[in-house]
C-alpha cells in the first residue's frame, strides 16, 4: 500500500511539473506574439478571404466545442453509462 502512495505522489509531482511548464510555454508563446504582432489579424491575408477565415473559425469551434458536446452526449445517454461500472459512475 505504501508503495501505491508512493507513486501516487511521483505520478501527481510529474503532473505539477508538467501543468507549470505548459502554462509557462502559453505565456511565453502569447508574449512573443504580442511582441511580433505587425498589425491586426483581420488585414492579413486569411483575414480578408472571407470563405478561407470562417472555414477556419468554424473549424476551431467545433474543435473546442465536441469535448463538451462528447460530455453530455454521455451524460444525458443514461443506457450508455448502464453497463459501466462503479468508478467510472462516480466521476460524472
Amino acid at each position: 500500500m505504501a508503495a501505491f502512495f508512493a507513486l501516487a505522489a511521483v505520478v501527481q509531482s510529474v503532473s505539477t511539473i508538467h501543468m507549470l511548464f505548459c502554462v509557462l510555454w502559453a505565456g511565453g508563446l502569447a508574449y512573443h506574439f504580442l511582441l511580433h504582432a505587425q498589425q491586426s489579424i483581420l488585414n492579413e491575408e486569411e483575414g480578408r478571404n472571407p470563405v478561407g477565415g470562417r472555414m477556419h473559425l468554424a473549424i476551431a469551434i467545433v474543435i473546442a466545442l465536441f469535448p463538451l458536446i462528447s460530455w453530455v452526449y454521455v451524460y444525458i445517454n443514461k443506457e450508455m453509462r448502464s453497463s459501466w461500472p462503479t468508478h467510472c459512475k462516480t466521476v460524472i
